[in-house]
């Protein structure tokens, strides 16, 4: 059975106790483990996946069917040619299963690497454990998954409510077309719950992750101005955008889904939207960057500081070394300048200056961006390939990217 297992390398200190950790898991996990979906440690893929796909795809195919709505159906798109059933039941749901193991495994990393920035005993370490415990407490809380779960039932019954004609027509019962379907009721009262309860099961732990770099920004960070990641030594913490990949290639699907619906079923042109695509992959970026913002201030003051102080020293530095070796504004003479110790000094000190001016006030670099981008966006190429040659596509693409 796959698995995705993170006991290996968790410490056993009170930031990941063993077997947990800290961005793995929540209040459901017990049930999870007792319907044989996780273990300690582990999220078992495979199972989760399967038990989505029959609880959410499986039952649809032969309620649609008994009603003629499998393969064809007048007036809309038939369930196994609803591009948008495919997107959000067969491919976006599994997608953001996935996406606890890969994500969890990294944004928990991230964190045992925030706690390594201090000794073992350290104050600064004692209250960062603080924190990470009351990010344990928050996402194995009850009542959050108590009030996702109703607010997903009540989202999808209101959209259920609506009028039934605004539906694909295998949403539509053959009989009468103003009420649902067999295979529309399933889908309002089993199907679209339980991906929303997926999407606010995400909305939650993004939540927790930006409350936890708030929370570690108060700290008092050891942080270096001259540190050769550009971010005075907490660069790490942009990895957690390579983490959050799969889910921007669920955002992605969802939203190609429904273009591709537009595209193949009401004669949309796919050069309409590319201003949505692209608002998507800005939306994808956005949201999961915007939780790092929280070190800006402290690092703006970190830069601050670095470039007062190493510009103050490389300004004194280089008195010093136009009074010794261009006293009288002439050079020295009879003597090779760069076998000299002050000069390889000088170009030294000038490269950290060079490199404390350049620091970044967000802990992110375009490289993370770019994997977090080129992920949200995939899932247009398909519906792009339906009605576009191959190097128009790629053109297109290469621009949205730029």
């Amino acid at each position: 059975m796959s698995s995705v297992s993170f006991a290996s390398a968790t410490p056993a200190d009170a930031v990941e106790t063993a077997h947990d950790p800290l961005f793995l898991g929540g209040p459901a996990q017990p049930l999870q483990a007792w319907l044989r979906l996780a273990a300690a440690g582990r999220v078992l893929l495979t199972r989760r996946i399967l038990l989505f796909l029959l609880l959410t795809w499986v039952p649809l195919l032969p309620l649609a069917a008994a009603e003629g709505r499998l393969w064809t159906a007048a007036g809309g798109p038939a369930l196994l040619t609803d591009y948008g059933a495919w997107a959000r039941f067969v491919f976006a749901g599994p997608m953001l299963l996935a996406a606890e193991a890969v994500a969890g495994e990294v944004l928990s990393r991230i964190a045992r690497r925030f706690a390594a920035l201090w000794p073992a005993g350290d104050p600064g370490r004692v209250r960062f454990q603080h924190v990470a415990e009351a990010v344990r407490r928050q996402r194995d809380a009850v009542t959050p998954a108590i009030v996702m779960t109703v607010l997903a039932s009540l989202l999808a019954w209101a959209v259920a409510g609506m009028s039934v004609s605004q539906l694909p027509p295998w949403h539509r019962s053959a009989a009468d077309p103003a009420l649902l379907s067999p295979a529309g009721w399933w889908a309002a009262v089993v199907s679209l719950p339980l991906l929303l309860l997926l999407v606010m099961s995400w909305l939650w732990r993004l939540f927790l992750w930006s409350r936890f770099l708030w929370q570690v920004a108060q700290l008092d960070l050891p942080l270096l101005p001259v540190h050769p990641d550009k971010a005075a030594g907490i660069g790490f913490a942009g990895l957690s955008l390579r983490g959050f990949g799969l889910v921007g290639t669920a955002i992605g699907t969802l939203v190609a889904g429904a273009m591709a619906n537009a595209v193949m079923h009401d004669g949309a042109a796919m050069a309409d939207m590319k201003h949505g695509i692209a608002a998507t992959v800005i939306v994808s970026v956005a949201l999961f960057t915007a939780p790092l913002l929280a070190f800006t201030p402290r690092l703006w003051r970190e830069w601050q500081r670095g470039a007062r102080e190493y510009d103050g020293l490389a300004h004194e530095l280089g008195q010093q070394f136009e009074q010794r070796w261009f006293a009288g504004r002439r050079p020295v003479e009879g003597v090779e300048l760069l076998d000299q110790s002050d000069y390889s000094a000088a170009c030294d000190l000038y490269s950290v200056v060079d490199r404390v001016r350049d620091m970044r006030w967000v802990p992110v670099n375009l490289h993370n961006v770019v994997i977090l981008a080129a992920a949200t966006l995939a899932p247009f190429v398909p519906v792009a390939l339906m009605v576009m040659p191959v190097d128009a596509v790629l053109k297109t693409l290469a621009g949205l990217l730029r």
